[in-house]
């Protein structure tokens, strides 16, 4: 589910794998694994990839459109 959310905040912000890894320094295909909940992402990860496309960590991990309690 991580890897579904950062893929929608992804193509929403107009950010291409290549692009995104090139910012992390990883190749495209981690991307891909990532957003394909292949490979899992540390905390850590999660605040850079947050960082980065000018989101909370929330986004990526609960989704943006998240249900609020």
């Amino acid at each position: 589910m991580v890897g579904k959310n950062l893929k929608v905040l992804r193509e929403e912000r107009g950010v291409t794998q290549q692009q995104l890894a090139d910012a992390i320094d990883v190749k495209p295909q981690y991307i891909s694994a990532v957003e394909r909940d292949v490979r899992r992402l540390s905390a850590e990860q999660v605040a850079v990839f947050a960082e980065l496309l000018n989101c909370s960590t929330d986004d990526i991990i609960l989704g943006k459109d998240r249900v609020s309690a």
